[in-house]
């Protein structure tokens, strides 16, 4: 199994990237070495040429050590008398998108190290240019299978079991090492083929990235790959709400519990079903319709879907004694805090870091799903629109609380906050296999960034998520085509036990809602 990078500092003689230069070849993946530890077959950073420090935020600093990973998806034309030719073609219209998107981030293409100061900190050090081999150590190729000419649609209906660990550069986090020795990139990228589609297996890391990076990068890369001129500007400094002043108000923060109880003991993966739900665009729209007439907050159509969502897994998970009618369920929505932070709450193409922060809403059974006083009455046969409406709200008003004060406090209490405690403290509030469910909305980064790859047949995109690293309990909202002005339908990926994901497509299904999964 790949381990995380622990790079051996040596000398890099190797000449600025330009865009116009040829590509260096890659004849074999880049493989990490399991004895040394170190990647093999690939050229290491010359910590002389490292000359730029990105500070890095309070919040950056104590994020996870890990990954985000998500596999993009595109239909892909393979021919097997000139295989070798459409695979350089690939890489090099990959590589040569990322270089130019470094040009626009330079820190993208430096390297977390530990603090000099002190070893349990993080640096983010980069050059003042990308070189070639530098470049190479971010992009990974893998051939198709031999002889494997299937030539589907690559949409949604694929197996999310396509889109492991395998797909991406490094299949464990640097968490899983000694924080004082371990090196990591801030992206990576690696190139994969399955059924006829291409697969871009992007790895962001959760130090420096958070939802609104990830949207203008992939906006940026996007560009770059499509050859559509993009005005771009070099982003080395960043703005960010100021620290409180004083000491952090730790009420802000109700997705942590300081107390002493046990966690949750983790489901076995084995018995975990992650797959990819689709609805029908039209029943999407009449539900939204009745849900945005009766409410206060302006629910969106994402907060429809996912209340439809919230509302079908607490019934399945009720009716398989998860928990009980007198208990409360939750939601862990995570947002990038800085786009709240704006009066206009719009995206800033030029913003770039980790400001994630998640947003809590918390009601009692009864109110959402309609839960007896006693089990034995069971639930109401059909679900009620009145509890979607409600549940809408109620995801809308845990967002709309998140706004520049907030994120200020955070940043203040993080600061002092004790890492290992402070992740405790989080984890313990969460329920993954009773009461809580984990949201993310995914619908902004793409299938509109369709990168022009050669050979690909459809402009269309599909973003999966991680099949091994995706946890229990987890809603992702998925991008679709048309977004709020199409008539396309709407992909959700959900993670759950199997008997609850069973009770959840018989839901689905018994009111006419499920299209496909």
């Amino acid at each position: 199994m790949n381990r995380a990078e622990i790079i051996d500092i040596s000398s890099d003689s190797s000449s600025p990237f330009s865009p116009d230069e040829d590509l260096p070849q890659l004849n074999r993946p880049a493989r990490l070495d399991p004895r040394a530890g170190v990647l093999a077959n690939c050229p290491r950073p010359n910590e002389n040429g490292l000359e730029f420090t990105l500070e890095l935020s309070s919040l950056e600093q104590s994020a996870p050590r890990r990954y985000i990973r998500m596999a993009l998806v595109l239909p892909w034309n393979q021919q097997d008398g000139i295989l070798q030719g459409q695979l350089d073609e690939v890489h090099r219209t990959v590589c040569d998108a990322l270089a130019k998107t470094i040009q626009h981030w330079p820190f993208l293409g430096g390297v977390f190290r530990p603090s000099t100061e002190d070893s349990s900190m993080l640096m983010l050090k980069y050059p003042r240019h990308m070189s070639q081999q530098l470049l190479t150590r971010l992009v990974e190729i893998q051939g198709p299978v031999p002889g494997e000419l299937v030539c589907r649609n690559g949409d949604y209906n694929l197996s999310m079991k396509n889109f492991g660990r395998d797909r991406f550069v490094w299949d464990a986090d640097p968490e899983d090492e000694d924080p004082t020795r371990v090196w990591f990139p801030p992206v990576t990228i690696k190139i994969s083929f399955v059924d006829g589609t291409v697969v871009l297996g992007f790895a962001f890391s959760e130090n420096i990235f958070d939802g609104e990076f990830i949207k203008n990068f992939f906006a940026q890369f996007v560009a770059n790959a499509n050859h559509v001129f993009y005005r771009s500007f070099r982003v080395e400094n960043r703005s960010m709400p100021d620290e409180f002043d004083g000491e952090a108000d730790v009420g802000f923060f109700p997705f942590y519990d300081w107390s002493r109880n046990p966690l949750e003991r983790r489901t076995p993966r084995v018995n975990l079903d992650c797959r990819v739900i689709t609805l029908s665009n039209d029943i999407v729209q009449d539900l939204h319709n009745i849900v945005a007439s009766d409410n206060i907050t302006g629910s969106l159509y994402e907060d429809t879907v996912l209340a439809l969502f919230w509302v079908t897994i607490m019934r399945a998970r009720y009716e398989n004694n998860r928990f009980h009618g007198e208990e409360t369920a939750r939601v862990n929505y995570t947002i990038p805090g800085a786009w709240y932070t704006r009066d206009s709450r719009r995206n800033d193409p030029q913003y770039c870091g980790n400001s994630t922060i998640t947003a809590v809403t918390i009601c009692d059974a009864q109110d959402l799903i309609g839960a007896p006083d006693d089990p034995a009455d069971g639930l109401p046969h059909m679900m009620r629109l009145d509890d979607f409406t409600h549940a809408a709200q109620l995801l809308r008003s845990a967002v709309n609380s998140v706004d520049a004060n907030t994120l200020r406090h955070f940043r203040t209490f993080k600061k002092t906050a004790d890492p290992d405690e402070e992740r405790e403290a989080y984890d313990r509030a969460i329920r993954r296999h009773s009461d809580t469910l984990t949201f993310e909305d995914w619908s902004c980064y793409g299938p509109d960034y369709a990168p022009d790859i050669p050979f690909a047949w459809d402009r269309v995109s599909y973003l999966f998520p991680c099949y091994d690293h995706i946890q229990e309990g987890t809603v992702i909202l998925l991008p679709r085509k048309g977004q709020y002005w199409g008539n396309e339908d709407w992909s959700i990926c959900v993670c759950l036990i199997e008997a609850d994901m069973d009770g959840l497509l018989h839901h689905l299904n018994r009111e006419g809602w499920l299209l496909r999964n």
